[in-house]
């Protein structure tokens, strides 16, 4: 069972009044949901399976009214109005079917109630879709649940070590007015933030120091910008000041040497959240270190390949119906006591390398691959390949020959990052080969050191 008795008014959960201003504002459905969502983990298995299947139904009937891929579909398969729906009957997508952003926009939705987001491409395949914000906002809803287990609140004071990748997509005004409106939401939501992309060996130390001045309740942020704290700390033998309650990793795998660390440098337990940019927060472990699925939002299959196929049972506006992810997951057999939701048993995520660089440090791998943000126009996939320690090799698939300018820019943005001598080569190729676990890669090293031997784990 849950360890603190859930706050039923999402009014209240705030832990500010800054953070409830602003919850108000930028998650306006948030009211709504709360009371749904935290009612979600008293019911009994059967009744939280029927739920779902009631959601999945009033999905599939609406994307095949209004929905032009799904009314494709319907009327290739036979399917008609009324027919029981049936999971393994619709199509498995990936990211190539989402290619015209236009395909799974619901004619019920108008496209300015949307917001139009981006992948950074961990699969090496990157792409642009839709967003409504009464699913988002159901989603910040399942992570608060899953937070508030633990006795943490919106508001609660947070180190956020995260990637800062306005850096290389916009122009100069536009980075002022971004950092700006960043300042403001660390502001209101009592958050201090650190640049994941920029930590290295010359400003550990000083982030260190930052941190444990600001005496954070908890941490958040990429696994190996976490790891690279909490080896500063281990080595250099720093006592904190303060003991957050929890470290909550994303974005990355979490391998047993790193939770390890991570755990011994701040005396707390680690948590690692698995979810996607498009998708929104899958599963979240509990108390007892159970990766709990978020199935009132979402049912995850593992297909015949070993990969998660995922639904959101709330993305009607713009509907993501087995969706595969590329990720391969194992699921427990049982549902543990205490909450009515299945769980992940170890997802193989997607691992980030850290770039080793010839002046000394590293370079984290998810900079490299915003340098791409910009050109989504043009890039339909791309693999930025490190082989030497000062030599890389940037491999698009373009919808038309290499512009100069955009090469250029990619070149230039590279080396600002990896070092002015660094030696660039940008190739246009008709296609990019997966790795041997099937999944692409956006950044590879052949020189960074050898991955660990244990298997990431995300619970």
């Amino acid at each position: 069972m849950p360890a603190h008795p859930p706050i039923t008014s999402f009014d209240r959960l705030g832990a500010t009044w800054r953070v409830r201003l602003k919850d108000r504002r930028h998650h306006p459905h948030a009211r709504a949901h709360w009371p749904g969502v935290i009612a979600a983990d008293r019911m009994s298995r059967d009744e939280l399976l029927e739920l779902q299947a009631a959601r999945l139904d009033d999905l599939v009937r609406h994307a095949v009214a209004r929905v032009p891929f799904y009314q494709r579909w319907a009327a290739d398969s036979g399917y008609r109005p009324g027919d029981p729906v049936r999971l393994d009957t619709l199509p498995v997508v990936t990211k190539a079917d989402y290619a015209d952003i236009d395909d799974f926009q619901s004619d019920a939705y108008p496209v300015s109630a949307m917001t139009t987001n981006k992948t950074s491409g961990s699969s090496g395949q990157p792409f642009r879709f839709r967003q409504h914000p009464a699913a988002t906002d159901y989603s910040y809803c399942v992570l608060w649940r899953a937070l508030h287990r633990f006795g943490l609140r919106p508001g609660h004071r947070r180190a956020f070590v995260w990637g800062r990748a306005y850096s290389f997509n916009t122009t100069g005004a536009s980075r002022l007015k971004t950092r700006l409106k960043l300042a403001v939401r660390d502001w209101a939501n009592d958050t201090l933030s650190i640049d994941a992309y920029s930590l290295g060996p010359s400003n550990v130390a000083d982030a260190v120091r930052r941190i444990d001045a600001y005496g954070p309740v908890y941490l958040h942020g990429y696994v190996s910008a976490l790891y690279t704290l909490a080896r500063h700390i281990i080595d250099a033998e720093i006592d904190l000041s303060f003991t957050p309650t929890l470290v909550i990793t994303e974005s990355e795998a979490l391998y047993p040497f790193q939770r390890a660390a991570i755990e011994q440098a701040f005396r707390c337990p680690v948590i690692a959240n698995y979810g996607s940019v498009e998708l929104g927060k899958i599963a979240q472990p509990d108390p007892d270190g159970h990766a709990r699925i978020n199935e009132d939002l979402f049912i995850v299959e593992r297909l015949a390949t070993g990969e998660a196929a995922v639904t959101n049972l709330l993305t009607h506006a713009y509907p993501f119906i087995r969706y595969r992810l590329g990720d391969l997951i194992e699921l427990h057999e049982w549902v543990p006591p205490g909450l009515p939701y299945a769980c992940l048993r170890s997802v193989v995520g997607r691992t980030v390398d850290m770039i080793p660089l010839a002046s000394g440090g590293h370079v984290h791998g998810v900079a490299l691959a915003h340098l791409i943000d910009p050109h989504l126009d043009q890039v339909l996939r791309y693999q930025i390949r490190q082989t030497a320690l000062d030599r890389f090799t940037v491999l698009l698939v373009t919808r038309d020959a290499l512009n100069e300018s955009m090469t250029r820019t990619i070149e230039h943005d590279l080396r600002s990052l990896v070092g002015q001598s660094a030696s660039v080569e940008i190739r246009r190729v008709e296609h990019i080969d997966p790795g041997p676990t099937g999944k692409f890669r956006w950044v590879i090293s052949e020189v960074a050191g050898p991955a660990p031997s244990e298997a990431p784990h995300s619970a």
